[in-house]
């Protein structure tokens, strides 16, 4: 009769969900709005966040980056962590100078303007862009261009320059105006 007894209690008790403890998470909050940011974990994957509510998350445990978006370009300074956090610190940090996209352009017209006839000019422009913005036609852009020419290219930039399409320069551009 025991062993009868014990195959009816093993079968009771294999019927019952097993439950497992909770997976730990990582508790991400601000006091305040955090504004434009971006959060991912160690794989690159984003998380979005409302920039108009306060931070209230919970994450998977593992390593996490915010990062501060000022004028849509991720700045330089962010915040890594891996266990409870609050970012409201972080997020009101002043940022002197910010980093931002500069360049100018200029256009020298040689000889003077007529009607209908051909001009000859001169263009030059530069353009400096942070390392922190990524190309947005190679995955992971949020991570920045040094992370994907690492991942995509093994950190070798002239296969990144090779793979860029290239912009034909123009010697001479005829420009006429319609009568």
């Amino acid at each position: 009769m025991r062993p009868a007894i014990t195959i009816v209690a093993l079968l009771l008790f294999a019927s019952l969900p097993i439950i497992d403890a909770e997976s730990e998470t990582i508790h991400l909050w601000s006091e305040e709005p955090p504004g434009n940011v971006l959060l991912w974990d160690d794989s690159g994957n984003l998380t979005n966040l409302d920039p108009e509510l306060p931070i209230d998350i919970h994450l998977p445990s593992g390593n996490w980056t915010l990062v501060r978006l000022v004028d849509g370009i991720p700045q330089d300074n962010p915040l890594t962590f891996n266990q409870d956090t609050n970012a409201s610190n972080f997020l009101s940090e002043v940022l002197e100078e910010p980093l931002s996209i500069a360049g100018d352009a200029h256009l020298d017209l040689l000889g003077t303007i007529e009607q209908a006839a051909e001009l000859n000019a001169t263009w030059s422009s530069t353009i400096v862009i942070p390392n922190t913005l990524g190309h947005p036609d190679l995955p992971d852009s949020h991570l920045g261009i040094e992370h994907q020419i690492a991942s995509m290219f093994s950190g070798d930039v002239s296969l990144f320059d090779d793979g860029l399409p290239i912009i034909p320069k123009l010697d001479a551009v005829r420009m006429t105006k319609s009568t």
